[in-house]
């Protein structure tokens, strides 16, 4: 049994965060197959903004049911389901005329050289690993349906913002605010964001700002990871 190298694994692709879709594009339908709640939201945290038509279902015999009413453009296929597993689901999904034009793109923790195999002769397009960064989800969709998308050039420094409110002390603020604030991220409501962030400025002016310009730039992953430096007692 092997592992996969470091130079066996294909390069990310480096660019600048992504804002938007650019203009002229279908509406493209993703179904997110995932048992754990936890990367469901993660992908849907990532993808919701951008405007992509988004389902979800936690188990392989879910996704080939939903497959065939709804024939998604590209199915993202957690290997490990209960119920049927993601290769299972993939080749019945693939067994049919509307699922020879799906895109598959297996979701799983493990970069054995034996399991890639399997993985894509199931019949998956493609694999991304767990934990998911952001960079090759998009990058899965440019290959596999050409999405074409809207960068920013301001990478560089909102790391550095996020960085700097993680390491700050946000324990004056009310833990009832907090808890808005998480609940409002969790929704991806902008609006009810920047309402509950609009109240935080009475404690503090420089932390409103930060978090305004996130909730502008769409980044509410970095948001949620921000409100992780809060004493978790507090504010669950």
């Amino acid at each position: 049994m092997s592992i996969l190298s470091a130079e066996a694994m294909p390069a990310p692709v480096q660019h600048d965060r992504v804002t938007g879709l650019a203009e002229g594009q279908p509406r493209y339908r993703l179904l997110i197959a995932e048992d754990q709640p936890e990367n469901r939201l993660l992908l849907r945290w990532t993808l919701e903004p951008l405007g992509f038509d988004l389902r979800e279902v936690v188990n392989g015999q879910e996704a080939v049911l939903f497959c065939e009413e709804w024939r998604p453009h590209l199915i993202f296929m957690d290997i490990r389901m209960p119920v049927m597993n993601g290769m299972e689901a993939t080749k019945r999904i693939k067994a049919t005329q509307a699922g020879q034009n799906t895109k598959i793109v297996a979701v799983t923790a493990h970069v054995l050289e034996e399991e890639r195999k399997e993985i894509l002769a199931s019949g998956c397009d493609d694999f991304i690993r767990k934990p998911l960064e952001e960079t090759e989800v998009f990058d899965a969709l440019a290959k596999h349906l050409g999405v074409k998308f809207l960068y920013t050039k301001e990478k560089a420094a909102g790391a550095e913002e996020i960085i700097d409110l993680r390491a700050s002390d946000p324990q004056e603020l009310p833990p009832d605010l907090i808890r808005e604030l998480l609940s409002a991220v969790e929704l991806l409501d902008r609006k009810l964001c920047l309402e509950v962030v609009s109240r935080i400025s009475g404690f503090d002016e420089k932390l409103t700002d930060h978090f305004r310009n996130m909730i502008e730039k769409l980044q509410y992953p970095e948001i949620l990871k921000v409100l992780d430096n809060f004493d978790s007692k507090e504010i669950r």
